[in-house]
């Protein structure tokens, strides 16, 4: 590998401009056909083009002008002029070569060019000099760093040089060549994955065809399908459509399927399995499939989107008994509070005298206690927040506050307007690590009122004295409700 040194360029601002002046000569040059003068001018710009890249001054956008007329006009020439050429796609892959070992390092994504490799293994495979091509495009998959860089910044180029690389071992006709190419051609599916470059992914189902790889071939043809590849492009092609149009037996899937409670029925496309959760069950064929669950006391679970895969499905199968209580919630929640609930709620608060040996009481509940909070306010003016800190046991767990009678009145209130004695609300089954509210008022009588709801679905009304707490938690000093983990403005 050639590695040349880089000069200082002590004004990098004119060379940008004479670099940027030069790859527009040289592109009207390549047009008018004139190679000659072509090749000329971007030899002016290698000189130059070493300058800027040693500092780093702004080459990126240069460079890849340069990279793609060099290729242009390399590739342009006709075939019995190719090895005229060599020597200045030589000296391309050097440059490529000097700019990421002077300066990949520090700056791998802007340095990791690609074109020059790409036009040198379409040169030398044209010139017949196939173990020379083999070389450069061993190179560009055994350097791992600038492989990645070249991906993630120049893919395009990239799989452009990938693609000639993979073209080598078609265009030679010597005997064994062809299987040559294998140990280099799934190295490069490893490292690249699927190419966005439809020829390139073609052709990497075209080489394993040829190999009589029909699995490989076929997973590359149904990713160019995926991509938008023609059906029949495909069926057309030589080497992918004798495979596109052989059929295929499906090898069928594997579901496991569960449910919460088990037991339930297990039915297929309207048919009865036989079979209960939890199960394995054997599907055959490929397409969708309807699945559909059935246990005594519970509604019916459909599934009409299943994949075309192994599938693992573990539903939980609501009872008829949650489903009405949730409605009867949902209802509720969407009504106005009704005069006999807040009168209600107004006879358990009892009169103002007794609304001071009110106590309510307010706690979320999580998994391991990274959610644990409890307020408890009486009505003497008394508050009180405790969290859990199971997990942080260096910080304190709870503080104290003391309330005046107009935050008592406004809690008290609250309730009273909430109807909290008539709130009800719907059961259903938790999810893992899902929060729990839990309200508790007890009034001088003694009485005591309980409600629990999970977080996700509380309703209004509920929600509504929950949120009293925040009252509280806005009255600890600023520097105990941080060290309690709560916040500036968290309930």
């Amino acid at each position: 590998m050639v590695v040349m040194a880089l000069p200082r360029d002590s004004d990098p601002a004119s060379s940008y401009e004479a670099i940027r002046t030069l790859n527009n000569q040289a592109t009207h040059a390549i047009a008018a056909g004139q190679h000659d003068q072509a090749a000329a001018i971007l030899v002016q710009v290698e000189q130059l083009l070493r300058q800027p890249a040693a500092s780093g001054h702004g080459v990126d956008a240069l460079m890849c002008e340069y990279f793609y007329r060099c290729h242009s006009m390399d590739l342009d020439w006709q075939r019995a002029r190719y090895g005229d050429g060599l020597d200045h796609a030589l000296r391309g892959v050097a440059i490529e070569d000097t700019l990421w070992h002077a300066c990949g390092a520090e700056q791998p994504d802007q340095f990791a060019f690609s074109h020059a490799s790409w036009g040198l293994i379409s040169m030398l495979t044209r010139c017949q000099r196939p173990l020379e091509a083999e070389q450069v495009f061993r190179d560009l998959l055994d350097d791992l760093p600038r492989f990645q860089a070249r991906r993630r910044c120049r893919r395009d180029s990239l799989e452009s040089a990938l693609l000639a690389g993979l073209c080598l071992f078609f265009e030679h006709p010597a005997a064994g060549w062809f299987e040559r190419g294998l140990p280099l051609v799934e190295r490069a599916e490893q490292l690249l994955g699927t190419p966005e470059n439809i020829e390139l992914l073609l052709g990497l189902g075209s080489y394993h065809a040829r190999l009589g790889n029909d699995g490989r071939a076929r997973t590359w043809i149904k990713r160019g399908l995926e991509a938008g590849v023609a059906a029949d492009r495909i069926r057309d092609d030589e080497d992918l459509g004798p495979i596109f149009k052989r059929p295929v037996r499906h090898p069928g899937w594997e579901w496991t399927i569960q449910s919460t409670p088990p037991g339930a029925a297990i039915w297929i496309d309207d048919q009865d399995t036989g079979r209960q959760t939890p199960a394995l069950i054997r599907v055959d064929g490929p397409g969708k499939h309807k699945v559909r669950l059935e246990l005594a006391g519970h509604v019916p679970l459909i599934c009409d989107d299943t994949p075309a895969s192994n599938w693992t499905w573990g539903p939980v199968l609501e009872s008829h008994a949650a489903v009405e209580a949730a409605r009867i919630a949902s209802e509720q929640a969407t009504q106005p509070t009704s005069a006999d609930d807040q009168r209600a709620t107004a006879e358990f608060l009892g009169s103002t005298a007794q609304r001071k040996q009110l106590q309510l009481e307010l706690r979320r509940a999580g998994s391991y206690y990274l959610d644990e909070l409890r307020i408890v306010i009486d009505g003497r003016g008394h508050g009180e927040v405790r969290v859990g800190n199971y997990w942080h046991k260096h910080r304190p767990d709870h503080g104290r506050v003391k309330l005046d009678g107009a935050v008592i009145d406004q809690v008290c209130a609250a309730i009273e307007a909430s109807g909290l004695t008539g709130i009800v609300i719907a059961s259903r089954p938790g999810v893992p690590d899902e929060i729990s509210l839990h309200i508790t008022v007890r009034n001088s009588r003694g009485e005591k009122l309980a409600l629990t709801s999970w977080a996700s679905g509380a309703p209004p009304r509920f929600r509504q004295i929950f949120d009293l707490g925040q009252l509280i938690v806005e009255r600890l000093e600023p520097a105990l409700r941080t060290a309690l983990g709560l916040g500036p403005a968290r309930s």
